[in-house]
């Protein structure tokens, strides 16, 4: 992690992307694509705290194209990911690297651990952002949240901590109160005859 000028944290790393595709010989092939990341602020504090290497991660955020001359004074251009939004998977393997198990856990084969499940550790999109108040009338962000069904999503699908989810619905139970969204559905009106 450094800083900038101005104080603020940046954090910058790499993340894989693995594809996997089959030829024209019906051979099995695996690509993997590297993309440079840079958080900032307080998502930089939290991803140089909590990410390590060859964990799983999710990262959403704003794409920069950046040109630059290489060794040979050839022209390259490279794609730096500015991320918004970070959740944390999972190690590979769901052990700590280094762990005793090798690569699979439990030593099962297919490499599926026994017993219960892991949960995923979710960064509250809220907490990151330092917004203490869900406002009713930022129907942008509050929209996110609400299934195409017009139900409130759980917060298993969101990903927000329980003060927020709480606040969030409050703000949504406001938002329908004054008609800025709809209770159902557009699509479950019934249709009607004459």
């Amino acid at each position: 992690m450094r800083y900038t000028p101005s104080g603020q944290s940046v954090t910058s790393f790499s993340v894989a992307s693995n594809r996997r595709y089959r030829t024209a010989d019906g051979e099995q092939r695996e690509e993997t694509e590297w993309f440079n990341v840079s958080a900032f602020g307080r998502l930089s504090e939290i991803c140089n705290q909590y990410l390590t290497r060859g964990q799983q991660v999710y990262i959403e955020g704003r794409l920069k194209g950046r040109g630059y001359a290489d060794r040979d004074g050839q022209p390259r251009y490279s794609l730096e990911v500015t991320a918004t939004e970070m959740q944390m998977l999972g190690r590979r393997g769901g052990r700590p690297q280094g762990g005793p198990g090798g690569g699979r856990p439990g030593g099962r084969p297919g490499g599926r651990p026994r017993g219960r499940l892991v949960p995923r550790r979710r960064v509250c999109t809220f907490c990151v952002e330092h917004i203490k108040i869900v406002d009713y009338k930022d129907i942008d962000k509050i929209r996110r949240f609400v299934s195409d069904r017009a139900k409130i999503e759980p917060r298993r699908r969101t990903g927000v901590c329980a003060k927020h989810q709480r606040a969030l619905r409050i703000a949504i139970q406001r938002a329908r109160h004054i008609a800025l969204i709809p209770f159902v559905a557009h699509h479950s009106f019934p249709s009607v005859r004459r």
